[in-house]
């Protein structure tokens, strides 16, 4: 998908039902290529068995709501798989894109 603002992530993360807890996360990993968690890890990565495994009650509950947001909201190239993840994590996420570009 294309390339959303801090603000904008934020904004449209209030409009949802994800856990606020996941917010920062979420919005770090997008921005900054920063690593989270083991539970949003599974989920960048397309990895359903270790995300459902590594969820608390209420994220297994929105597990599909998350899914769905990032799918939304991230840049595509941000998750899908390990690669994928640790890639966008290499380069600083969205804004290490940004600086290489010039």
């Amino acid at each position: 998908m294309g390339e959303f603002t801090e603000a904008q992530l934020r904004e449209s993360l209030t409009e949802s039902e994800i856990p606020d807890y996941l917010w920062d996360g979420l919005v770090a990993h997008i921005i900054n290529g920063r690593e989270v968690g083991g539970f949003l890890t599974a989920v960048l990565m397309n990895d359903l068995a270790n995300a459902c495994f590594r969820a608390d009650v209420e994220n297994k509950v929105k597990l599909c709501l998350i899914v769905t947001w990032i799918y939304n909201h991230a840049p595509s190239a941000s998750w899908g798989s390990l690669d994928a993840v640790k890639e966008w994590q290499e380069k600083g996420g969205q804004e290490g894109i940004e600086r290489q570009r010039g």
